[in-house]
């Protein structure tokens, strides 16, 4: 269960911290690691 609680906080915690970033190339990589996280939660 705790790791379904990790995945749930870090996809809306990856958004958010890759919207402060400066470039699009960075944004993207957050919003990829929070699809990883999806994936991960859903698999979970």
């Amino acid at each position: 269960m705790s790791q379904m609680n990790r995945c749930a906080v870090s996809i809306p915690s990856n958004i958010s911290e890759g919207t402060s970033k400066s470039s699009d190339k960075h944004f993207s990589n957050y919003l990829e690691h929070s699809l990883g996280s999806a994936f991960e939660w859903e698999t979970q």
